[in-house]
């Protein structure tokens, strides 16, 4: 179909760490197995897909960054999931009531994809501040920080129990 899905697929660790090790090295190929489907899209949007790499809470935890794409103008929002990983798969225990980033400055609004944030790098500065790079309107990189705590507090309010 027209969809696009968040999914996570298994892959050979050791051969993911060997392609990193020797990053000079040929393409290789590296295949996925056990694909599941995260979560959903709403009625309102055609696509979700990952955003930063994962915030690590604990052993079995993270939080994810999610861009969504509406339906109708196509305009890229971010919001956040917390994750459980388990030996059977990924569940799904709190997503943001609300998005949590939008396009609003010019430069996110105006571009050469207009609409669109876009993160794409992160990193913890401390325990509570993360830096968070994007994409505006691939047009420019925004540079942003997030405070952990607010965003768990957000995700308290989603919670599925």
């Amino acid at each position: 179909d027209e969809y696009y899905y968040l999914t996570v697929s298994k892959v050979d660790g050791e051969k993911v760490l060997r392609i990193i090790e020797n990053p000079d090295k040929e393409l290789v190929e590296v295949e996925s197995r056990d694909t599941i489907w995260v979560m959903p899209h709403t009625d309102f949007e055609v696509k979700l897909g990952w955003a930063t790499p994962p915030i690590k809470l604990d052993a079995k935890r993270v939080v994810a960054l999610i861009h969504a794409v509406d339906s109708v103008k196509k305009v890229y929002r971010v919001f956040a999931v917390q994750l459980s990983l388990e030996k059977e798969g990924v569940v799904v225990e709190a997503v943001t009531p609300n998005y949590i980033m939008e396009p609003r400055e010019p430069y996110e609004v105006y571009g050469d994809r207009p609409y669109v944030v876009f993160p794409c790098g992160l990193a913890k500065l401390s325990r509570n501040e993360i830096l968070i790079t994007y994409g505006a309107a691939d047009y420019m990189v925004g540079v942003g920080t997030l405070d952990l705590e607010e965003l768990l507090a957000e995700l308290d309010k989603g919670r599925i129990y």
